[in-house]
């Protein structure tokens, strides 16, 4: 071979070479984050995980995927995107509470024989005992996601760079500052998240705000927390000038000397209500007195109000739905029944010895005799014992046991644990105490977390 063909085979060889490693990545993939159980972590993409429980990790400074025992991941933060033709089930409008503390989001098909048959994003029916599940809650028809952790959080306009940032699906502060967004116009929201902090609690929202995040804006329902005192602030602008106005303020003991708890609140425009319930609990219900005003401002805030007090807020979640509905308080019974209890969307309430149901109405045997509804009048059922929990541990079964990871799922369609068998073709397969055999796309899994 003469010097010339010598050059022309080498440089074909490095160019190959170098297309190896400089080859774009799929498009329907995002830097995906694998943590450690010693907090170290990796970037790169998820590439599949063996019958052997190794995970496969395509990194992009490697030729052939790399492998971890899946045993000593703590977490992976995943980010795929759907096929455009791959669209989500129109309005999953039922919130399936299982008695070990995993969540699903799906449609009712029915009640009958002592199970719940109901289909989710991933299956088009899945089955469950009645005696697994907590509660059920019925969703209003215009209920929507508008936000939650694993959201793209750069669009989110901040009062300072120190002030917010997001890691790994939390939201995280230790600076004082805002973070902020303008949502769709809602007549609700609801806000799910849990909190944790360093030294001192000094959180606040606002809703319906006049700012997008850049700055604190002038108008808007601030609602504050220091330690554990609430405060609920009105802030309108009227004839040209800015009106401030105390609407409520509420110490709660719950809130002393904790260092996390979890939140869901409540804001209507319509009605001016607002809801505070911690860890489960309604503390706080608030009206604006105004019959006339109406907040027509679409922007929420997140604030830092503690100085350098670090603040991480996990497990985020916004959405909201149209019209005046807010749910009602639920009152548990303190001591144990074998009637399960249904709240209804005007606020009644009423126990039954068996509840039935198909995919448009729910039938109730009470005392007064047979009642049917449909499932837009239903707000809650609890199900018998079902505020009663169980023990987390996974029921055995005469498969080999394997340890079970917790999987969340894309826009709060689910927080479940299951065993983990296989990542294989975008596809997660597993093995759930409850639900037996699944599987599940990789789109929709955002986070797994070792438990």
């Amino acid at each position: 071979m003469n010097f010339p063909s010598l050059l022309s085979t080498l440089f074909c060889f490095l160019s190959g070479y170098a297309l190896v490693y400089s080859s774009p990545p799929d498009r329907t993939q995002g830097i995906e984050c694998l943590t450690f159980t010693d907090d170290s972590y990796l970037l790169g993409n998820v590439g599949g995980l063996t019958k052997e429980r190794k995970l496969q990790w395509i990194h992009h400074s490697s030729r052939t995927p790399l492998e971890f025992d899946f045993s000593a991941v703590q977490s992976v933060t995943f980010h795929r995107a759907s096929e455009k033709n791959l669209l989500s089930r129109a309005n999953l409008l039922h919130e399936i509470y299982f008695k070990n503390g995993d969540f699903l989001r799906g449609n009712l098909f029915n009640i009958e024989q002592g199970n719940l048959h109901f289909s989710t994003d991933f299956s088009d029916c899945l089955t469950v005992g009645i005696d697994e599940i907590s509660h059920l809650l019925c969703l209003p028809d215009s209920y929507n996601v508008v936000f939650d952790s694993f959201t793209d959080f750069k669009q989110w306009k901040k009062s300072n760079s120190k002030s917010w940032r997001q890691e790994k699906g939390d939201l995280i502060s230790i600076f004082s500052g805002s973070t902020g967004t303008t949502l769709p116009k809602l007549d609700t929201l609801a806000i799910r998240f849990k909190a944790k902090w360093d030294r001192s609690f000094y959180l606040a929202l606002r809703f319906f705000s006049d700012s997008d995040g850049s700055n604190y804006g002038n108008t808007g329902y601030h609602l504050s927390f220091s330690n554990h005192r609430i405060n609920l602030q009105s802030n309108k602008t009227v004839n040209g000038r800015t009106l401030r106005e105390s609407l409520g303020s509420i110490l709660v003991d719950e809130l002393a000397g904790v260092k996390s708890a979890n939140f869901q609140i409540f804001a209507n425009r319509i009605k001016k209500e607002f809801i505070v319930k911690i860890n489960g609990t309604e503390y706080a219900r608030w009206r604006e007195p105004d019959p006339q005003y109406i907040p027509q401002e679409n922007g929420i805030l997140l604030i830092n109000q503690g100085g350098n007090s670090s603040i991480r807020l996990q497990h985020l979640c916004i959405s909201g739905w149209q019209g005046d509905y807010s749910p009602h308080p639920i009152d548990l019974p303190d001591t144990k029944t074998n009637k399960s209890i249904i709240y209804f969307k005007n606020g009644d309430a009423t126990s039954a010895d068996q509840v039935h149901a198909n995919d448009q109405n729910i039938t109730i045997n009470t005392k007064h005799g047979l009642l049917t509804v449909p499932h837009a009048r239903i707000q809650r059922i609890d199900f018998k014992h079902g505020h009663e929990s169980n023990s987390t541990k996974p029921k055995k079964n005469s498969k080999e046991y394997i340890s079970q990871n917790q999987v969340f799922l894309e826009k709060n369609k689910g927080k479940i644990r299951f065993s983990i068998s296989k990542i294989k073709d975008n596809q997660i397969y597993g093995y759930h105490s409850f639900l037996g055999n699944i599987s599940m796309p990789l789109y929709l899994v955002k986070k797994v977390e070792g438990i």
